[in-house]
């Protein structure tokens, strides 16, 4: 049997709507209720039914039984010796200074673009496009690498844009949905350079007859920033309309104390990490314990993502279950 685009396009659609069946299961069952949903819900949030939250329990009770109390499901590590890994359970605010040092106030960003005529919001490295010129304009590959890597200095621009996670996801809806490709009519799908990671090639050809190489690849920031108003918008088709990328920080900021002003400025943790990594001395100095040993920690995270999507698997609030493990720099290999 062979498969069409038709059929290809209807099996991603059946595969998109079995989400939705899953959704609707998992309420009807119990698992998983939309959050505040009795006053319209919130975006990102979800809450565990009777099932939902008792299946939770029971997930994290074997891996914490499993996985901590016994160390490692009670493998012995490259030394011969049991794996140590004692839990903590750290707060979910911390001192700013906390998130100061690791980064995360001054670099956990998402740089996120909008669409001003459809007003949709989409991470910036997430936006894919479909690069296309005739043969001839390069002898060589080396010219022709030359060529896309300076598109910028000979103002070449995407044909049209998607957004997509990864280059390979973009190049799997293009080759789906014909109707995309206009004005072009793909010839080849040549497949992801393996000289050029992160490039789809594909030859195609316009309605003149031409060849027409045509790349896939991610459209750079610096296109996005610098010449916002020449990039056509994956949802309109239109050049103009995308915003120069903005940083948006990912953390939830709150306020601890009576006054709310910038001195009170406190954060949601986004990872369980820190909390461990900040108790080192702590864990080392109340057990005595020594390399190589893990710390082990279960507990709420939130990240305020931009677009949260996907059911529960891009949540604003999450649980996280996480070990760090500690060793002297000549056994990493090793363990």
């Amino acid at each position: 049997m062979t498969a069409t685009p038709a059929a290809d396009a209807a099996a991603t659609d059946n595969q998109t709507k079995s989400m939705d069946d899953i959704m609707a299961l998992c309420k009807r069952r119990g698992f998983v209720f939309q959050a505040s949903e009795i006053y319209g819900g919130i975006n990102g949030f979800w809450d565990y039914g009777p099932l939902g939250a008792q299946l939770k329990k029971n997930l994290r009770d074997a891996w914490w039984q499993d996985v901590v109390m016994k160390g490692a499901g009670g493998q012995l590590g490259p030394n011969g010796k049991p794996v140590n890994i004692v839990p903590v359970d750290s707060c979910i605010i911390q001192n700013p200074k906390v998130w100061e040092a690791s980064g995360h106030v001054g670099g956990f960003n998402d740089p996120m673009v909008d669409d001003k005529e459809t007003k949709q919001r989409f991470r910036a490295d997430h936006l894919m496009g479909l690069y296309a010129e005739e043969h001839g304009l390069w002898t060589n590959e080396a010219q022709r690498k030359a060529y896309f890597e300076g598109r910028l200095e000979y103002k070449f621009f995407p044909r049209l844009t998607i957004v997509a996670n990864s280059v390979g996801e973009a190049a799997q809806v293009l080759l789906q949905t014909p109707k995309l490709l206009k004005p072009f009519v793909l010839e080849t799908s040549i497949g992801e350079s393996h000289s050029e990671p992160g490039h789809f090639h594909m030859v195609l050809r316009d309605k003149s007859g031409k060849e027409v190489l045509g790349v896939i690849s991610p459209v750079s920031s610096t296109d996005l920033a610098d010449y916002a108003e020449k990039i056509v918008s994956p949802f309109t088709g239109k050049a103009g309309s995308l915003t120069p990328p903005r940083a948006f920080n990912l953390m939830f900021k709150t306020y601890v104390g009576a006054t709310a002003s910038d001195d009170d400025v406190a954060y949601l943790r986004p990872e369980t990490a820190q909390g461990i990594f900040i108790n080192f001395k702590n864990v080392i100095d109340s057990t005595r314990v020594g390399l190589p040993f893990g710390i082990a920690q279960t507990g709420k995270a939130f990240r305020n993502e931009v677009t949260p999507r996907n059911f529960t698997f891009r949540s604003r609030e999450f649980e996280q279950m996480e070990i760090e493990f500690f060793c002297h720099k000549d056994d990493a290999k090793d363990w």
